[in-house]
This record gives C-alpha cells, structure tokens and sequence, in this order.
C-alpha cells in the first residue's frame, strides 16, 4: 500500500510532495480541487510568502556580504600596513642599538690604535651623564605644642600598657 512522506523526511522532499499533491488535485479538479483549496493552499500561500520573505533576506545579506568583503580588504590593507609599520619599527629599534653597540666598538679600535679618550670624542659625540644632582635637606618637621602628644623611641618594642580606671568608691 502506497505511503505518504514522512514528516521526519528532508524539508526539501516534504515540500516537492506538498507542491506535487496540490498541482495534482487542482489540475483533478472536482472534490479534490475544493478540498486541496480548503487544505493545501492557505499552506502554499505561507510557504510562498516564507521564500518570497528569504530570498528578500538573502538578497539584502548578499550586499551586506559585498560591503563586508569591501570594509574586510580594507581592514586587512590597514591592519597589514599597522603590522609593517609595527615590525619597520621594531627593525629599526633593533638595528639602531647595534649602531649604538657599533660606535662604542669603533671607540675601542680608535683607542687601540693610539686615540687618546679626547681624541675619541673629536670624533664621537660626548654623551657622558650628567651628574647627579644633591637632593634638597628635607624640610624641618614642625615643633611640638602642647596640643600635640610627643611619640619618643622606646628601647622596647612592647606597647605601652593603660590600665582601666579604678571603680569609683565612693558610689554606693
């Protein structure tokens, strides 16, 4: 005995089915024509309206896609010329401390052969530290008055202990 499709078969499938039975019973005409109006077509104008509804959206996300591809190449030119630049620096940075490293060897070799350290420095720029500077006397602390109390080293490292205060005896 012939079976319907099942409803667990590809969406595809179900739908060729369901497209299939309605041009059948229209084309049958008769009951099954009033019936496939009753049953089929208020189905067929939701699923027309569905795919009318996602190749809209798939239309959209196509220039949406398009103007992605665009801003992301764009991206991509900016991130690569932001890396270039980033390695070009650190290149440089690289290359400049060997030169730095260059010239106090070329230093060595000038004085090897006879330079004396003044006579390396007509030649080399100086760039001796300067000296460190005195650090200015403190400002004296302001001088204790009888409001304030005077905290004075002990020899010990214990805290002072306060012992409470002796009831009141003459309370009764």
């Amino acid at each position: 005995m012939p079976e319907t499709i099942r409803k667990t078969a590809a969406r595809k499938d179900i739908l060729q089915d369901f497209k299939t039975t309605h041009t059948n019973a229209m084309a049958r005409g008769g009951v099954a024509a009033s019936l496939a109006e009753q049953r089929l077509l208020p189905i067929l104008k939701i699923l027309a309206s569905i795919q009318a509804q996602q190749e809209a959206a798939a239309a959209f996300a196509a220039q949406l896609l398009a103007a992605l591809g665009v801003a992301d190449r764009s991206a991509d030119k900016a991130v690569g010329k932001v890396s270039d630049d980033i390695f070009l620096e650190r290149v440089l940075t690289a290359v400049t401390r060997s030169a730095a490293i260059e010239i106090a060897q070329f230093k060595r070799m000038l004085k090897a052969h006879g330079f004396t350290e003044t006579d390396a420095h007509t030649i080399i720029p100086d760039r001796s530290s300067a000296p460190a500077k005195k650090e200015a006397p403190a400002a004296p602390s302001p001088p204790a008055t009888a409001t304030t109390p005077v905290v004075s080293a002990s020899a010990t490292t214990e805290a002072p202990v306060v012992s409470p205060p002796e009831p009141d005896q003459n309370r009764t």
